[in-house]
């Protein structure tokens, strides 16, 4: 094993390559001069200026070079010390000695001047001895003093180096600097694990809220500040709605005496807090036009008839396929019969004129409808499958018509006719006929159930225009069957109809709320009316899932009653009045009396109560509309 220093192995190997030229004794044309040229001086303007930027700029390069340095020079002082080899004029290993960086020739030449203004004392002719206090040290006390000098000086050249890992390293370890949003976040969970949250201490996503708050939250917590959580509850609701409605520091924190106050400072500093309320005003009206929006976007318009028009249309679509498969099953069955299927005609009639018997309901039968029994009687109870089926089309017609005119004795009667001609069976059907047979009468019994369980969709079916054509009944469909309808009957209702339907019955319920708060859903005119707008929400509340059919949307239905319940209720024990100012002016007028009484009638009161009572004023208009006002304790 060698015992040369690490880098002088790695020195040692790269000295031996053939890289370099190996030396020559013949005599170079430099022999022929005794010491090398000078170098040419610099200018003094370059010396100058650009001397100190290359002697810095080389200090600076130079680390590495001081640091591999002063590591060899400090391996040398343990190791050789040791065995008292070491040598302090060693040179460093080539490896070390190729990172160095010198001046250039203007940095070289100053640290050249600047060398010989400082004369040597001890070689300078006729010097003195030392008439300094500081001791003499022997050759030994000196080695020691040297040594431990050039240690110290070892550890500092290490030092820069060590600093920058360090650096390098705290800055990798250091916590990465909050942003806004992070810093509003935290603030809220600190505070929601703090007990102070109520109980379900549940930190709100503050990335919901403006900016602006998400700022003052961030300063609250970073400032380590209380929280005011019925604030910071309100505040939420009120700026995650889609349109973010901003709240008066009173109004967040529900403080009845703060928010009579603000009402009072109504036309103070420029009306600011006036405008405020009117910004909320126009922030909850538009929150409801955006959602409606949103809610129903295949709708051709708000317009109530348009809706019920949307939702007749939806549940005719919906009872197409279900007509065409009861179609083509009895078709089936009259192919299956070799193209003839002979129906128990007597059967139905006697079935019918039995329905009918109880309670005279045979007089509220039509003519038309009692001509049918008639017909088949007449015939001898022969009934071929085409006559059943063209009778069910007359009944549904007749039925119909009777309903349109209101005629429920009617409506009533012929459907137990309809109900004998659904109970009719076929006559000498092949077993495989009568199979088909019974799969299309099951199938339209089922029909029959569905439309009789849903009033809506009965409505719709009897209803004789066609899709797309307007009907008689779209005028007050969505009001009696959507929005007058059960809510059973509303769960029966919405599965059945496609997107279009679907969003129409969503723009039915949205139509109520807004005509309630006093806006006209078309133009949005109007002013939002918290008592009324409340009033509906309650109202379509318990059947909320059915009427609006989408949870975010119930939930921002629900947000916009309590922010406005916020910006326009005043609790009991308010002391608000209409003309803004009675309260305030006459708690203000008793020291303003007061104040002029003792300067002997001069009006110093008054001047000083009109200079204080506007400062206080607009101080208080401040507090109370700036960003996140009220959000801390």
């Amino acid at each position: 094993m060698s015992d040369a220093a690490p880098w002088e192995d790695f020195a040692a190997s790269a000295a031996a390559t053939p890289s370099a030229p190996a030396a020559s004794n013949d005599a170079g044309p430099w022999n022929d001069f005794e010491s090398p040229k000078p170098a040419e001086r610099v200018g003094v303007a370059k010396e100058a200026i650009l001397g100190p930027l290359e002697v810095a700029g080389t200090a600076i390069a130079n680390i590495p070079h001081a640091a591999a340095h002063a590591g060899v020079d400090l391996y040398r002082r343990i190791v050789d010390g040791v065995q008292g080899k070491y040598d302090p004029d060693a040179p460093d290993p080539a490896i070390v000695q190729a990172i160095k960086v010198s001046p250039g020739p203007a940095g070289n030449q100053l640290l050249s001047d600047a060398s010989q203004l400082i004369p040597d004392r001890n070689a300078a002719a006729g010097a003195q001895p030392d008439d300094t206090n500081v001791p003499t040290f022997g050759a030994g006390s000196q080695d020691i003093i040297r040594n431990a000098v050039g240690v110290g000086g070892d550890v500092a050249n290490l030092a820069p180096v060590v600093g920058l890992v360090k650096s390098g390293v705290s800055a990798l370890s250091a916590p990465k600097p909050q942003t806004i949003a992070e810093a509003a976040q935290a603030a809220a969970e600190r505070h929601a694990s703090s007990g102070n949250a109520g109980a379900a201490g549940t930190a709100l996503d503050t990335s919901k809220i403006t900016p602006e708050s998400q700022a003052e939250l961030a300063r609250i917590g970073e400032s380590n500040g209380t929280v005011h959580s019925t604030a910071l509850s309100r505040v939420h609701e009120a700026e995650s709605l889609p349109v973010p409605v901003r709240l008066t520091a009173g109004q967040a924190r529900g403080d009845t005496r703060m928010v009579s106050e603000e009402f009072n400072l109504k036309g103070q500093d420029n009306n600011a807090i006036g405008n405020r309320f009117d910004e909320q005003d126009q922030a909850l009206k538009d929150n409801l036009l955006q959602l409606h929006r949103e809610a129903s976007p295949t709708t051709v318009s708000n317009n109530p008839v348009q809706n019920g028009q949307s939702i007749i249309d939806s549940l005719k679509r919906y009872d197409q396929p279900k007509v065409a498969e009861i179609n083509a099953a009895y078709k089936a069955a009259k192919d299956a019969n070799g193209g003839d299927l002979q129906m128990d005609g007597t059967g139905f009639a006697e079935s019918a004129e039995a329905a009918l018997k109880p309670q005279g309901r045979s007089r509220f039968l039509p003519a038309s409808a009692r001509g049918i029994i008639d017909d088949v009687k007449e015939s001898g109870g022969k009934m071929s499958l085409d006559d059943f089926e063209g009778y069910r089309t007359a009944l549904a017609n007749e039925a119909r018509k009777a309903q349109i005119s209101g005629d429920g004795n009617a409506v009533a009667a012929i459907g137990k006719v309809r109900d004998a001609l659904e109970s009719v069976e076929p006559l000498g059907a092949s077993k495989q006929a009568k199979v088909l047979y019974d799969n299309a009468r099951n199938l339209a019994k089922n029909r029959f159930a569905e439309l009789e369980a849903d009033p809506a969709y009965k409505a719709a079916v009897d209803d004789g225009s066609p899709i797309g054509q307007q009907s008689d009944l779209a005028d007050k469909f969505a009001d009696k069957y959507v929005l007058g309808g059960s809510k059973a009957a509303l769960q029966r209702l919405r599965p059945k109809l496609d997107e279009e339907g679907g969003h129409a019955v969503t723009s039915s319920a949205m139509n109520f709320l807004q005509t309630k708060a006093g806006i006209n859903p078309d133009t949005g005119a109007g002013k939002f009316s918290n008592a009324g707008y409340n009033a509906g929400l309650t109202k379509i509340t318990p059947k909320a899932q059915e009427l609006l059919g989408d949870q975010d949307l119930i939930d921002n239905t629900r947000k916009i009653g309590n922010v406005a319940n916020y910006t326009q209720n005043l609790s009991r024990g308010g002391y608000a009045n209409t003309s803004h100012t009675f309260v305030a002016e006459k708690a203000a007028e008793i020291g303003e009396h007061a104040t002029n009484t003792a300067f002997h009638g001069l009006p110093v009161g008054t001047i000083a109560r009109k200079f204080l009572a506007g400062r206080s004023s607009a101080a208080k208009v401040r507090e109370a509309l700036k960003p996140g006002a009220g959000l801390e304790d």
